[in-house]
């Protein structure tokens, strides 16, 4: 698979970026190479590879669960840019 320069066009007009024609036969070259190691990659037998090794061998620390003290309204909201009634007030993001 290669990825060619007009591939590139498709996909920066759907970003809507601004690329300058030496920025696109760059991008093209720089994926093209990108893409070719993925090929490589994807020819690499790994029939023999059990999936699951990993899974048995990884371990995650845990600590223990107990309950510690929380912060107060006040404390959490004191160096908010606003506050009222113990809560934070944003801007209305959504209509």
């Amino acid at each position: 698979m290669t990825f060619d320069r007009s591939n590139l066009e498709h996909v920066a007009r759907l970003a809507m970026l601004d690329l300058s024609d030496d920025e696109l036969d760059s991008l093209a070259k720089d994926l093209d190479h990108v893409l070719s190691h993925f090929e490589a990659i994807q020819k690499i037998d790994v029939s023999d590879i059990d999936d699951t090794d990993l899974a048995k061998t990884i371990t995650t620390p845990l600590r223990a669960d107990t309950p510690a003290g929380s912060l107060s309204n006040e404390e959490a909201t004191k160096q908010s840019a606003r506050a009222e009634g113990g809560l934070f007030v944003v801007p209305k993001v959504i209509g």
